[in-house]
């Protein structure tokens, strides 16, 4: 799912979209630092070791799952699991989302 997400990180950045992956385990920065690289990831990567971001959204359940936080930090998307093939809803959620805001805060200029 890394790749999918990086490349709607790339789309919709300028438009106010963020990225942030969310690593629950005790898994060591050289392995981390070798996943960005070889998948060629360009937003940010947070080790969750003591669960609190994850705890404070209540994110547990199979991995891995797909959370869309709109700007006021409410849970508007959940995805668990991997996408099927063909099949990605985030784009639809994040243009759906980038309507509500006013133009100028989703980066667009007139």
């Amino acid at each position: 799912q890394l790749p999918k997400l990086n490349k709607h990180y790339t789309t919709y950045r300028d438009r106010g979209f963020e990225v942030l992956s969310i690593i629950l385990n005790n898994a060591p920065a050289q392995r981390i630092n070798k996943l960005i690289e070889e998948k060629k990831l360009e937003f940010p990567i947070l080790l969750d070791d003591e669960e609190d971001v994850s705890g404070l959204y209540g994110l547990e359940g199979p991995i891995p799952v797909i959370v869309v936080i709109d700007v006021n930090g409410i849970v508007r998307f959940t995805h668990f699991g991997g996408f099927l093939p063909g099949e990605d809803e985030i784009p639809y959620v994040v243009e759906e989302l980038l309507r509500e805001l006013p133009k100028e805060a989703a980066g667009k200029k007139e």
